[in-house]
């Protein structure tokens, strides 16, 4: 690579339009900002209140966007610069601008308004007479941008959901320019005017000017130094885009298609930053989030290592996403029950079996990858019941067997067991901890219980339990979650607290009758008890009254299903 020589200039937002045209890379996301979440942060309205705000203390008032990072090369038009870093911000400045022109048009201003678009929007070519945006945005967004923003056809039609943010960004920002010069004392013009001047000079950003993208990659890393709050995916893709050099454009499409697998929009998600860990641990062993970044950096230390872990990633993401979804096309080849075990194993909502699971889509043969899949699910529930699984330990053990796999030492069902046995909890202790178990966790009470019902029925594969409907089947506590003392004397309040989770007192009903039972008292709930189509919670409905005792001798009972349902 060149010397590195790095340019900075302080300028108005708006100058940054005005001065030069720009390009967002066609790798780069798209659009962005703004949200009808009420819990989600609205960036749009953010932007706008903290530019009002600052421009309601006077034309003097600066106030300061951040910075900008551009390159002299990565735009298929020359005579553009592109926007590494910044385009969300530039992009709403060029909107808010466009709905100033738009104010100025409804008032019957045009040359104010044709002002603004020849300067800031978008200038014409005298010999085919069309637009010369200022700033053109990714290949997705470009075409709706250009129609709907820079040439003001409000009425082309949205394709994609960056689209229909665009245009709400547009109405949004519309409505406020309105409303602000609207109630103002200072004519409307002045106002406009008064605007568009401090977006172009007090209204300021930082340009960094960078000879390549490559180079850009360098600033990332130092602003992370400082604390900025960028991602550990971020700084992996500026790091494997950098360290790529002439196979940028390798890495930049084993990126995106990674993306696009996981069907996120950009790598700052946490499921992509989670999908690099258990990646990374399925091949070197349990990283810690923190330490993810600085394992990756010293291990990738040429171009090649750049291309291959791209590579790598792209394959790994398609897994992964399968991993996380049973309607994924990699299941179609395998018999539902592996889809179920996918099912079952994402209502546990753990994570650890990840990394090993990872590597076994990729090294075991398919039977041995359903047989390992079938295990993983009562590993995992006995892992539950009996505690642990959660722990430092239980990831270290999952992730060197993932290793294993890869290496090829372990190559069955079988062979993982051995490896997990010291958290692959046998038949005496599942047994001893399942009597005791308290669940709160209403998806994981309802698989148990579910399960248990088909073991009961003598059901195969007992475990196999379908995503049952959640508006037919309810969770039912026996002894309710509000008891009266003089509907259940039996309980004291200590005894209540103690047993209101436990397994033994929990039955699944048809939502209709638990909505009418709830918190009445056992003669009220135990003739519908017995009325249900299922087994277990008939037999909690033949007790004469429901006890301390009741619950923990149905428990004893349940446990010696358990035991059955999930084997080791």
């Amino acid at each position: 690579m060149s010397e590195t020589k790095f340019g900075f200039s302080s300028v108005g937002i708006a100058h940054a339009l005005s001065s030069r045209r720009l390009a967002v890379p066609i790798h780069q996301r798209s659009y962005a900002w703004g949200s009808d979440d009420p819990k989600e942060r609205d960036q749009v309205q953010e932007f706008w209140d903290d530019l009002s705000a600052a421009f309601d203390q006077g034309d003097e008032t600066e106030y300061f966007l951040g910075a900008v990072v551009v390159s002299r090369e990565g735009s298929a038009d020359s005579q553009r610069a592109t926007i590494i870093d910044g385009q969300q911000r530039i992009a709403t400045t060029a909107i808010l601008l466009a709905a100033i022109r738009d104010v100025f048009k409804r008032q019957g201003d045009t040359t104010r308004a044709d002002s603004i678009q020849q300067k800031f929007l978008a200038s014409t070519d005298l010999a085919t007479a069309s637009f010369l945006p200022q700033l053109t945005l990714n290949a997705d967004d470009d075409p709706f941008f250009g129609q709907f923003i820079i040439e003001g056809d409000i009425s082309t039609p949205s394709q994609i959901e960056s689209h229909d943010l665009i245009a709400r960004a547009y109405n949004l920002l519309l409505g406020y320019v309105g409303s602000a010069v609207g109630g103002s004392s200072v004519p409307w013009e002045t106002k406009l005017t008064r605007w568009v001047k401090y977006l172009e000079d007090r209204a300021r950003i930082i340009v960094v000017d960078v000879p390549t993208e490559a180079d850009a990659f360098l600033i990332f890393e130092t602003l992370n130094d400082r604390g900025a709050d960028l991602t550990i995916a971020d700084l992996l893709k500026n790091f494997l885009f950098r360290r790529s050099e002439a196979k940028l454009d390798v890495v930049r499409g084993a990126w995106t298609s990674a993306l696009a697998y996981l069907d996120i929009s950009a790598a700052g998600s946490q499921l992509f930053t989670d999908f690099l860990r258990h990646f990374w641990s399925s091949k070197y062993g349990a990283t810690r989030e923190r330490e993810l970044y600085a394992r990756i950096k010293d291990r990738v230390t040429a171009s090649s290592h750049a291309v291959d872990l791209a590579l790598e990633l792209k394959q790994a993401s398609r897994l992964y996403a399968a991993i996380l979804h049973s309607d994924h096309d990699y299941w179609s080849d395998f018999p539902p029950e592996v889809k179920t075990n996918i099912d079952v194993l994402s209502r546990l909502n753990l994570e650890q079996h990840r990394p090993l699971l990872l590597a076994a889509m990729q090294h075991l043969t398919k039977q041995e990858l359903k047989s390992a899949l079938k295990g993983l699910v009562a590993w995992s529930v006995r892992g539950l019941i009996v505690g642990g699984i959660g722990g430092g330990t239980a990831e270290r053990l999952y992730c060197d067997a993932a290793m294993k796999v890869r290496a090829g030492d372990v190559k069955t069902a079988g062979d993982i067991a051995s490896e997990l046995s010291s958290i692959v909890y046998g038949d005496s202790e599942f047994r001893e901890r399942f009597e005791q178990a308290r669940v709160t966790r209403g998806t994981v009470a309802r698989y148990i219980l579910a399960a248990l019902e088909r073991t009961e029925r003598g059901e195969d594969e007992p475990e196999l339990v379908p995503n049952e409907n959640e508006t037919e089947v309810n969770l039912e506590h026996i002894l309710p979650r509000n008891p009266s003392k003089s509907d259940w004397p039996q309980f004291t309040e200590e005894q209540w607290r103690s047993h209101l989770h436990r397994i033994g007192n929990l039955a699944l009903l048809s939502k209709g009758p638990n909505g009418r039972i709830g918190n009445k008292p056992f003669s009220v709930k135990k003739p519908i008890l017995v009325e249900s189509a299922m087994r277990l919670t008939q037999d909690a409905g033949s007790e004469d009254d429901w006890t301390p005792e009741s619950v923990v001798a149905r428990q004893k009972r349940l446990a010696e299903l358990a035991v059955r349902t999930w084997p080791v």
